[in-house]
């Protein structure tokens, strides 16, 4: 039986499973929906510039980040953002892939 590797997933643990994202770091590109970050409405883009914190609520961990959020052209808004994003909810494209 083989386990399907999560879209977010970081190299696999020492037992072989891919291990669920648990932070960011600066220079990912994150995509989450709505749900899955605060404050905000819609779907949010962000490249990552700094990374704050972590917090968790409701059992959930939240990374608290600022940013920029990237456009549908792929170039950065000028104003820096703030969210709180929960990792297990988000697509990330990690900054040493690009």
């Amino acid at each position: 039986m083989s386990v399907s590797k999560p879209a977010n997933a970081v190299p696999a643990s020492r037992w072989g499973h891919p291990a669920p994202r648990t932070g960011f770091a600066v220079g990912d590109v994150i995509r989450v929906s709505e749900d899955a970050y605060l404050p905000g409405t819609g779907e949010l883009r962000l490249y990552v510039a700094e990374v704050v914190g972590r917090t968790e609520r409701d059992g959930n961990v939240w990374i608290e980040v600022y940013g920029h959020e990237v456009k549908e052209d792929r170039t950065l808004r000028i104003r820096r953002r703030y969210a709180q994003i929960r990792p297990d909810l988000a697509d990330v494209l990690p900054a040493r892939v690009r």
